[in-house]
């Protein structure tokens, strides 16, 4: 089974900033950032990956990240790890937490968080049954 053109919502009450997961197709989620999020944002379709994170009109955060179709391998999550390293890097920027040597735990923390947080609900999406498979 693989995951095509799906939204994983992570509302995380640490730093409060909302992690969106697109997985699927990067046309889909040039579109799924126009409609939910008025952002219009350039072509960078030759990526493997890519994480932004956008304000609201009401001062939060949205993080997205877009990731080809997902198949559950090796690769596939070495991908997300690489963009989710990203969205936590991003966070700690926004919020002053300078990251080096000596000051590296608060980001080691909140990846560890997002990781875990997203790979549990990639788990949650793999095992529930395809509409095709539920009408058999």
């Amino acid at each position: 089974m693989k995951i095509h053109n799906k939204v994983i919502k992570i509302s995380e009450n640490i730093y409060e900033y909302d992690l969106h997961v697109c997985i699927g197709d990067y046309e889909w989620w040039l579109e799924y950032l126009r409609k939910h999020h008025g952002y219009v944002h350039r072509d960078q379709s030759s990526y493997g990956g890519e994480t932004i994170l956008m304000s609201n009109s009401d001062g939060s955060y949205v993080l997205s990240i877009w990731m080809p179709d997902m198949e559950f391998t090796s690769k596939d999550y070495g991908t997300l790890a690489h963009e989710l390293l990203h969205a936590a890097f991003f966070v700690m920027k926004e919020i002053g937490i300078q990251i080096d040597a000596d000051n590296a735990e608060p980001l080691n923390y909140y990846f560890g968080y997002l990781m875990t947080e997203t790979v549990y609900r990639l788990g949650q999406l793999h095992r529930k049954p395809s509409k095709k498979a539920r009408k058999k």
